[in-house]
């Protein structure tokens, strides 16, 4: 039985959401989300204080939403497009969602009703990531949200952002059973894991401040044996060469650095063919340190 609840605010919205794995994060359960991870998913819904994201795209993206519903409406009059206001859930699989636009085509007949996922994107990041598809994040998003909805069509709409100008891609998606039914297994799986208490993979790559905000509060005077722990050793190793190495490029650039000042002088700009080459006065306002001018050197390929 899919509940439905009217958003009375964004703290009652919250609430709703912190007992799910949202549609918008669902990808994330499948490597496939840009700005969440498996470790990350699961790190929040077992307790773990993170701090809440507002990246600018995530910005762009809630000032933009009502113009990328103006652009599918004008290029499609006959569709009437409705802002959705309601959080869906299963409480059996704890999935939940929240449509951006719920769209009616009376030309559909009695499967009239869809919904709408906007988005918003700059014209590199849609040639690199968007093209003849939507990312696969957001294809289960969208996936996610119809079967909640119980609907059988659906669009995702992405607005590309380029200076002046605003060009409008439509996607349609149907209903897909099989990726419906690995959708709502693999949340199940998910909420077991955390019962049994079975953490996921760290990705080491993506998960480093994560494992900061996991383990920020050690226990005073505990020590943990790893003597028996192979790779501990090897990334040891490899920590020390790299903080040699870092250590020795940082002196390199620092000398280099210093030649290039020299040969700069007085002057704020320098003249070199293929290369934009700054040493400006650059004022720094105080904080925990006094306020101080000081020049910062600024070097970059000429386009």
């Amino acid at each position: 039985m899919i509940e439905r609840h009217d958003i009375k605010s964004e703290e009652q919205w919250l609430q709703l959401r912190k007992q799910d794995v949202t549609a918008s994060v669902v990808g994330a359960l499948f490597g496939l989300h840009p700005y969440q991870t498996p470790a990350g998913l699961w790190a929040e819904k077992t307790g773990v204080e993170m701090p809440r994201r507002d990246t600018s795209e995530m910005r762009r993206g809630r000032l933009l939403e009502g113009a990328v519903a103006q652009a599918v409406k004008e290029a499609h009059p006959r569709w009437a497009i409705v802002k959705a206001r309601e959080y869906l859930r299963d409480p059996d699989v704890r999935l939940g969602a929240t449509p951006d636009f719920y769209l009616v085509d009376q030309t559909r007949g009695l499967d009239r009703i869809g919904c709408m996922q906007a988005k918003t994107t700059n014209q590199w990041e849609f040639e690199r990531s968007w093209g003849d598809r939507p990312p696969m994040w957001v294809v289960l998003q969208l996936l996610t949200e119809m079967m909640l909805l119980e609907c059988k069509w659906g669009y995702v709409a992405c607005l590309i952002v380029d200076g002046f100008n605003f060009d409008l891609k439509l996607y349609e998606v149907l209903r897909h059973p099989a990726a419906e039914q690995r959708v709502v297994e693999t949340v199940r799986k998910f909420w077991a894991d955390i019962h049994a208490g079975r953490e996921p993979q760290i990705d080491y790559e993506r998960d480093g401040p994560l494992i900061d905000l996991m383990h920020r509060k050690p226990q005073p005077g505990t020590e943990i044996d790893l003597r028996g722990d192979n790779e501990m050793p090897e990334l040891l190793d490899r920590h020390r060469n790299l903080a040699a190495y870092i250590k020795s490029a940082k002196a390199e650039l620092e000398t280099v650095d210093a030649e290039i000042k020299h040969k700069i002088g007085d002057a704020e700009h320098a003249l070199i063919e293929g290369w934009r080459v700054s040493w400006k006065l650059q004022h720094q306002s105080g904080y925990s340190v006094a306020a101080r001018d000081q020049r910062v050197l600024r070097i970059s390929v000429e386009a």
